[in-house]
Parts: C-alpha cells; structure tokens; sequence
C-alpha cells in the first residue's frame, strides 16, 4: 500500500495514519537522525570466543536442520526417474537438432 504524499491529505487522513503507525514526520527525521548518525563500535558489550560462536553456529543450524520437511525414499526416487528422463528428452532433441543442422549444412555448402 502506498502512502499518500503529506500536501495531499487531509486532516482525517493523517489522523488514520498515525494510528496505522504511519507518522511522515517522525519517519523523515529517522531518516535524517539516521544519515548524519555516525556509528560508534560498543566496548560494553561482553566479548564471546571464537570457539563458544562455532559451538552456537552448529547448534543452531542443526536445529534448522529437524525443521526441514524431508522427503520419503519413494520422493526422491520418483523425482530421480523424472529429471532422468527429462535429461534423455533434452539429449535425443539436441542430438535431432545437431543431426539436422548438419545435413543442412551439408547441402548448402556441398
């Protein structure tokens, strides 16, 4: 949904965008508070190894990994035999196309 600009609303308007959360006032000086802000690195953070961030990384990612909607043996089989006889349909129709063009090369500068 896009905003109205601020010359063409009305009073009510504004009024319904503000309880929507819409506020362009308060989103242009975000914007404007957020260019010129110069980020300073935090010191006061605690400061956590390397080996503590590997140890989470693999932690987390295995509990992605038992969200994962796996498929059955019969899935997987069936999508196999599916891209395999795609792949041969491909192969036999450029193999037509290559045979063709080469005849017809053939006769053009034979």
């Amino acid at each position: 949904m896009t905003q109205p600009q601020d010359n063409q609303m009305n009073r009510e308007q504004r009024r319904m965008s503000a309880k929507m959360g819409y506020d362009p006032e308060n989103q242009r000086a975000q914007t404007k508070k957020a260019a010129t802000k110069t980020q300073k690195p935090s010191k006061s953070g605690p400061k956590v190894s390397v080996f503590t961030k590997t140890i989470t990384f693999f932690k987390e990612a295995w509990r992605e990994l038992q969200k994962v909607s796996w498929p059955s043996q019969k899935e997987v089989l069936n999508s196999t035999i599916v891209v395999l006889v795609c792949i041969l349909l491909v192969t036999i129709l450029i193999l037509g196309v290559d045979y063709g063009a080469e005849r017809l090369a053939d006769l053009v500068y034979s």
